[in-house]
């Protein structure tokens, strides 16, 4: 009898444990995974069908779904990869959710027969920013006439803009796209990070404090598997003369590769024996030209803020970081260990000895590109970092162009129509 109300007893807890147990299992945190690098997504926007669930994955990529939800199927978004819906019923069964990346790079362009497409021409609002999505669309920072504020806008080439957001009391905006290629909008005060909740919407995460931006993303230059490569140089030292102010810049440049417990060097860069000499000597120069004390301040001044500033451009391709060493003239390839693999001698000829150019990078299609001028034209040449040689030149069709990127083999800029305006309208410019 006693066994029999033993047995009892124990059929009883059973049944009270169960609906606990799959309770527990279905509240366990879940993961989403990059399908191919199996590395967590962070911020994947998750909504129910009924939309009355919306969740953001964690900087980790996990999140809790609820068990005793009534909705059927659960959405998965993130731009950069294919949208994902799951049925609830097997989404409970899993831990972990993988999302395919949309390499648009692969996908066929459409090439218009204009060498010059207008993307943003709208005279009621200038734009002042713009990032290019990895689905062909544009995030843009827009000002007006007599508004005390900015707008961010998602805008999409058939359609116009799909959504707004206006704020107010700041300035000095612009776009960060950090290492993880999470997007953040900054401003003289604050920093937001945009996340996307849809094929056309966005929101913004919590707002931080612009120094804090400063000291933790705005520093790091690469994702390396686990590990954050951190640009590290020394802050401009201002010097103080008679007729004006200058900053001496650091004569160094370092990356470390960083992690929770871990920090070592990556790649450093100095100034080459020419710069040195000229950074020690520079300011004793100058006093013997036989010219006005303030034109010579300002030759220190030109030399210290332009000339002698580093400039060495990081960047991923595949598997391998490239760094480009302008003091040495060299293309360095490193694993990402920091290992050097392969330099590669620059033509110094293709690179003006000022320093005035810039090096862009087309990551869709991989391809490095050298922004110079020629006289008073704006020119764009591909850059071969395996021979170190500038070819197949253009010119940019409008004048007065600014923020210059290059995606997916297509040019893009903003234009003042003026000089003198403040007018500043979307371009892009087919290769």
């Amino acid at each position: 009898m006693q066994a029999k109300h033993n047995l009892h007893c124990k059929a009883i807890v059973i049944l009270i444990c169960l609906p606990l147990y799959f309770l527990s299992q279905t509240n366990k945190p879940k993961i989403i995974l990059d399908s191919k690098t199996r590395f967590p997504i962070d911020f994947v926007y998750i909504s129910s069908d009924d939309k009355k669930i919306n969740l953001l994955s964690t900087k980790d990529g996990k999140f809790i779904l609820l068990s005793d939800n009534p909705s059927k199927s659960f959405l998965f978004y993130k731009i950069g990869y294919y949208p994902k819906t799951i049925e609830k019923v097997e989404l409970v069964k899993k831990d972990t959710i993988f999302l395919e990346e949309d390499y648009i790079g692969l996908k066929e362009i459409t090439v218009t027969p204009h060498l010059i497409d207008t993307i943003v021409h709208d005279k009621r609002f200038y734009v002042n920013d713009y990032i290019i999505l990895p689905n062909n669309d544009f995030l843009i920072l827009s000002s007006k006439i007599n508004f005390k504020g900015f707008e961010v806008a998602y805008f999409k080439k058939d359609k116009g803009i799909t959504c707004l957001k206006k704020i107010k009391l700041e300035k000095d905006e612009h776009f960060f796209v950090d290492c993880f290629k999470n997007i953040h909008l900054v401003t003289n005060n604050f920093s937001r990070q945009i996340f996307f909740i849809s094929n056309g919407a966005f929101e913004f995460l919590d707002i931080n404090k612009r120094s804090k931006f400063d000291s933790t993303l705005a520093k790091c230059a690469l994702k390396l598997d686990t590990q954050l490569l951190i640009k590290h140089t020394l802050s401009p030292i201002i010097v103080k003369q008679q007729y004006l102010n200058y900053s001496k810049n650091s004569p160094f440049l370092t990356y470390m590769k960083v992690s929770k417990n871990y920090r070592q060097n990556f790649y450093t860069v100095t100034f080459n024996k020419l710069m040195q000499e000229m950074y020690v000597h520079k300011e004793e120069d100058s006093k013997k030209l036989k010219i006005s004390e303030q034109a010579r301040e300002a030759l220190v001044d030109l030399f210290y803020t332009k000339v002698a500033k580093i400039y060495a451009p990081v960047f991923l391709k595949n598997d391998t970081v490239i760094i480009l060493n302008f003091q040495e003239n060299l293309v360095i390839f490193l694993d990402k260990s920091g290992k050097i693999l392969r330099e590669v001698s620059l033509n110094q000829k293709d690179f003006p000895p000022s320093g005035d150019f810039e090096i862009i990078y087309d990551a869709p299609k991989q391809n490095f590109y050298l922004k110079d001028k020629e006289g008073d034209k704006q020119m764009i040449g591909l850059l071969n970092v395996y021979t170190g040689f500038v070819s197949k030149k253009i010119k940019l069709e409008k004048p007065f162009a600014k923020n210059v990127q290059v995606f997916n083999g297509h040019i893009y800029y903003l234009v003042k129509e003026k000089e003198w305006d403040d007018t500043r309208y979307l371009y892009q410019q087919n290769l």
